[in-house]
């Protein structure tokens, strides 16, 4: 499934994940939460949207269409933890029954980080959401 495609936030969490497991995986890839996407010095710097980016074809972030760019803050606000605004920010509305959630960080611990967006992914499936 591509960007584009999604309909629901876990796909997007789902692609999210797969993707930046292959950019660890890239060689001249290096995984760095505070940068969207940047590959200008042979080096490739990227963030979890980044990453679905860089997957997509993407070699600079500021190449990305206005509904592109909303999909990566979306994956942003669900790697933060932060899944009201991430459903606002893809549906245009709020939902009252979701809570936001404490999630590791990546720099600071990837196996926690990984677990909690597994995690994150499974209760936005339970939701179908």
């Amino acid at each position: 499934m591509k960007l584009l495609e999604c309909t629901k936030l876990w796909q997007l969490l789902e692609i999210a994940i797969r993707d930046l497991k292959i950019a660890e995986q890239t060689p001249n890839t290096i995984i760095n939460m505070d940068i969207w996407l940047s590959s200008n010095t042979g080096v490739c710097f990227c963030c979890m949207a980044g990453a679905v980016l860089k997957q997509e074809g993407y070699i600079r972030c500021d190449r990305a269409d206005p509904e592109t760019w909303k999909r990566m803050q979306v994956i942003e606000y669900l790697r933060t933890g932060h899944i009201n605004n991430a459903y606002t920010r893809f549906y245009n509305h709020t939902h009252d029954d979701l809570g936001d959630r404490w999630t590791a960080l990546y720099k600071v611990d990837r196996l926690a980080f990984f677990r909690d967006m597994e995690d994150m992914l499974k209760y936005l499936m339970e939701k179908d959401v």
